[in-house]
C-alpha cells in the first residue's frame, strides 16, 4: 500500500456521475491493443484530431503523450494494457467524486456508485468485482497523461484563447488503509483533479451528468461486464439527448461490440449482450429518461435500438411539471414490501399524521429525489 490511513471516517457515494465528454477523453479508451501499445511511452506523443474539417482552419490538433514507469510495467505488465471502457468507468466515479468535493472512497463506495446503489450502505462488490476495480485503479493511477491545448485554445477559443498544457496521472490518488464506516479496508486519497475533469472543463465545460440512480436495476448481476455496457450505453444515450440536432438518436450493436472489445465474442454471448443492452434501454424508459425505442433489424440481423426522448420545455412549462410531481400523496393502503423498496430507494418519504391532514389517518408524501422516476400506477 502506498499510504497508511488509519482515521474512522463516514463516506457516501457521489450522487451525480460527472462525465468528461471531449474528443481527447473519449479516443484515449478507444484504442485497439495494437495502437494503445505504440501509443504508450513514445517519446515523441501522438496527435489526438479535435476537428477534422473546421471552416476556418481546416484539421485542429492536440499533440498528447501517455507514459508509465518502466519499473512499474515490468512489475505488472497487466498495467499497460489499453484503457477500456470500464477503465473509464471507474476514472468516471472518481472525477464525480471529487466534483462532488468527495476526495477520499473506499472500493465498496466506487461499486455502489458504477452500480447506482447509492443507498444501500451494505452493498459491496465480489471477489471478482473488487479485482476488476482495483486493476483499473492502478492503471488509472500510474498512465500519466500529458495534453497540449495549444492548437485548440487559440483557434478555438478554449481558455480564452491562451494555450494551456494539463499534465498528471489519469487519475491522482494514493491507495491506503484505513477504517471507513467503522469497518477497516482499503482507502483510496484522491490528491489532484484528474487531467481529464480539467481538459473537457477548459473546453467549455463539455461534461455530462445524470443521477447515478438511474444505473440501479433491481436484482440485476453486476458483473463489470454489465457494468461497462451500461454506462457506455448511459453515456451515449446522454450525449444524444443533450446534442438533439447533431446526433441521430439511435445506438447500433456493432458500436458497442467495438467500444467494449466485444467484437469477437461467440454469436451466443452477442446475442446475450443484446437482450442486455434492450433491457437497459427499457429501463431508461422506466426511468423517463426515454419515452419510446425500437429494435431495428438490417439484412434480416439485428441491427441498432432506435429512441425518443422528453424534449426540452419552456422554464414556465418546467416550473408547472414540477409543481404537479413536486408532492404527491400515497394512502397508507398502499404498501406492499416492492413498494416500499421501489420507493425508499427513489424518494423522500414524509409521515403526515391526522393532526396535520384531518381527513385521512394519514399519507406517505413522496419527494422526488430523482426526477426522472415518476410513479406510474403499475407500481403503487
Amino acid at each position: 500500500m502506498d499510504k497508511l490511513t488509519m482515521q474512522n471516517v463516514q463516506l457516501y457515494p457521489a450522487r451525480k456521475v460527472i462525465v468528461p465528454n471531449d474528443r481527447d477523453t473519449k479516443t484515449l479508451f478507444n484504442y485497439s491493443a495494437e495502437t494503445y501499445r505504440r501509443r504508450l511511452n513514445n517519446p515523441d506523443g501522438f496527435i489526438i484530431v479535435e476537428v477534422k474539417n473546421h471552416k476556418r482552419f481546416g484539421k485542429i490538433k492536440t499533440p498528447v503523450k501517455l507514459t508509465i514507469d518502466p519499473t512499474v510495467a515490468a512489475a505488472d505488465p497487466t498495467l499497460m494494457e489499453p484503457l477500456s471502457q470500464f477503465d473509464f468507468d471507474v476514472a468516471t466515479v472518481c472525477i464525480s467524486s471529487w466534483h462532488a468535493d468527495k476526495r477520499r472512497l473506499s472500493p465498496a463506495i466506487i461499486y455502489r456508485c458504477l452500480t447506482g446503489k447509492i443507498g444501500q450502505h451494505d452493498f459491496t462488490p465480489s471477489k471478482d468485482q473488487l479485482a476488476a476495480i482495483m486493476h483499473s485503479l492502478k492503471k488509472l493511477m500510474n498512465v500519466h497523461l500529458d495534453i497540449y491545448l495549444h492548437d485548440a485554445c487559440i483557434k478555438l477559443g478554449y481558455n480564452k484563447g491562451k494555450p494551456i498544457t494539463i499534465s498528471n496521472y489519469i487519475i491522482p490518488a494514493q491507495i491506503g488503509e484505513g477504517f471507513i464506516n467503522g469497518q477497516r479496508t482499503t482507502v483510496i486519497d484522491l490528491t489532484a483533479e484528474s487531467p481529464l475533469l480539467t481538459v473537457a472543463t477548459v473546453k467549455n465545460n463539455q461534461l455530462i451528468a445524470y443521477d447515478a440512480r438511474i444505473l440501479n436495476i433491481p436484482r440485476q448481476n453486476n458483473t463489470p461486464l454489465h457494468i461497462e455496457l451500461k454506462h457506455y450505453i448511459m453515456r451515449r444515450v446522454m450525449e444524444i439527448i443533450a446534442h438533439p440536432k447533431e446526433m441521430t438518436p439511435s445506438i447500433t450493436f456493432a458500436d458497442v461490440f467495438e467500444k467494449c472489445g466485444l467484437e469477437n465474442a461467440s454469436p451466443s454471448k452477442k446475442w446475450r449482450i443484446r437482450k442486455f443492452i434492450e433491457s437497459f434501454i427499457a429501463h431508461l424508459l422506466n426511468c423517463g429518461v426515454l419515452t419510446s425505442y425500437q429494435v431495428n433489424k438490417k439484412d434480416n440481423n439485428l441491427y441498432s435500438i432506435s429512441f425518443t426522448f422528453p424534449q426540452k420545455a419552456s422554464k414556465a412549462e418546467r416550473m408547472k411539471t414540477s409543481e404537479q410531481i413536486e408532492t404527491r400523496a400515497v394512502s397508507s393502503a398502499v404498501g406492499t414490501s416492492q413498494s416500499r423498496s421501489y420507493y425508499a430507494e427513489n424518494w423522500q418519504w414524509t409521515i403526515l399524521k391526522a393532526s396535520q391532514l384531518p381527513k385521512s389517518p394519514f399519507y406517505i408524501v413522496l419527494t422526488p429525489l430523482l426526477p426522472t422516476l415518476i410513479p406510474t400506477p403499475n407500481t403503487l
